[in-house]
C-alpha cells in the first residue's frame, strides 16, 4: 500500500507493519493507525508514521540500546505481552532530534509497547523519578 507522508513523500508500506493505537499517542490522541518503518538507512532508529495524519512521523528507538540496564518497571500484565520468544522486548521510546546538530534525546518516561501479534500498540506514562524525558542518546 502506498501512503503520502510529509517527511518521506510517497512510500510503499507493508500492511503487516500497521499497528493500531486505540488511545492514540501522547499529543496525538486522534492518530490511531501507524506504520512501523524500519530502514537500514536509519538503523537503529525506526519511525512511526501516522496513517491518519500525514504530518505526524515520530523517530523511535529501543530504550535498551541507550541504557541496557534500564528498569522500566512495567506492570506485569503488560510486560508479559511485550517480550518475544527470544526475550527481545518490543518496547520503543520517542526520540527528540534537537535543534543542535547531533543532539538526540529519548523520552524514557513514556515507552511505547508494541504487540506484533495483535497489531496493537499503547503508550504508557511511567511515574518513576529515575526515568528522564530527555535522556541523551549518545
Amino acid at each position: 500500500m502506498k501512503i503520502e507522508t510529509k517527511k518521506f513523500g510517497t512510500i510503499e508500506i507493508d500492511a503487516n507493519s500497521i499497528i493500531d493505537f486505540p488511545n492514540g499517542l501522547v499529543g496525538f490522541e486522534n492518530c490511531h493507525r501507524f506504520a512501523l518503518i524500519k530502514n537500514e538507512d536509519f538503523d537503529p532508529f525506526c519511525w512511526l508514521l501516522s496513517l491518519d495524519n500525514e504530518e505526524v512521523s515520530l523517530p523511535i528507538l529501543n530504550p535498551y540500546l541507550v541504557k541496557p540496564d534500564i528498569d522500566l518497571d512495567l506492570p506485569e500484565y503488560l510486560a508479559k505481552d511485550i517480550f518475544t520468544e527470544n526475550g527481545a522486548a518490543n518496547v520503543f521510546c520517542v526520540v527528540n532530534i534537537g535543534d543542535m546538530k547531533g543532539k538526540f534525546t529519548i523520552n524514557l518516561k513514556s515507552p511505547i509497547l508494541l504487540d506484533f501479534v495483535k497489531k496493537e500498540g499503547r503508550q504508557l506514562i511511567l511515574d518513576s523519578e529515575k526515568l528522564l524525558i530527555d535522556q541523551p542518546v549518545w
